[in-house]
């Protein structure tokens, strides 16, 4: 497994082993002057002073649409004292995780995850130029595998419970990104399938929800879906 990494620019270089300079033109920037405010805005900052009440930190359109995106719940608690998640994806390109503070009548974010792939249309959302085509990011639905052990409702890693998210990009790309978020605190990603990769080289945009199941005499959970939605067959 391998935990996710915070989004700064220490990170973000050292993945590609990129300089300031070629991690700008990967983010879209024309010189690296903008680069630390790119970051910001990635990161929900208010950098363009779009907020129309003075003081605030960070943009109130932080969160993207989620045009085919459909939320999963997962209740962590149980019956008895319920921690309930919800994880959906948005065309910003990320995969949220939100809790459900039921006794305070309010929501919050767990975490947030975005492929590094999808960094450069961040970029795109930020300019938002007049007539420019929709940007897609994360615009499948995940889906969830989970396994309770002993059955008691509750999902806990002692007891060997597990929880794995699946999704695929839909029309923002072509990959399949699997997570253990057994902690949904702390999720670590299993693996990611890239179309055009060994083994995948015509799987197309991942517009297939994958299917969790079975197969006889081999005892793990498979994934079954489609070969991907090809835009250049299109009439």
């Amino acid at each position: 497994g391998t935990t996710l990494l915070d989004i700064n620019k220490t990170n973000l270089e050292s993945i590609s082993s990129y300089s300031d300079t070629q991690m700008a033109a990967y983010l879209g920037l024309s010189s690296s002057t903008g680069l630390d405010d790119q970051i910001s805005w990635i990161l929900g900052k208010d950098i363009d002073s779009q907020n129309t009440t003075t003081g605030l930190i960070y943009r109130e359109n932080v969160l993207s649409d989620m045009m085919h995106s459909q939320p999963v719940a997962i209740n962590y608690g149980g019956a008895s004292t319920p921690d309930i998640r919800l994880v959906v994806g948005s065309n910003a390109g990320f995969l949220h995780m939100f809790k459900d503070n039921d006794s305070a009548n309010t929501v919050s974010e767990s975490w947030a995850f975005i492929p590094y792939e999808l960094l450069p249309k961040q970029r795109t959302l930020r300019v938002n130029a007049d007539g420019g085509a929709h940007v897609y990011g994360l615009d499948a639905t995940p889906v969830v595998y989970t396994t309770d052990t002993n059955g008691d409702g509750i999902i806990s890693s002692s007891d060997g419970d597990k929880v794995w998210l699946f999704m695929g990009q839909r029309q923002g790309g072509s990959n399949y990104y699997a997570f253990d978020i057994t902690n949904p605190d702390s999720p670590v990603m299993m693996w990611q399938i890239s179309g055009g990769s060994a083994g995948f080289e015509r799987l197309a945009q991942t517009w297939s929800t994958p299917q969790i199941t079975k197969i006889p005499g081999y005892s793990k959970p498979v994934l079954i879906f489609g070969g991907g939605y090809n835009t250049g067959k299109d009439s």
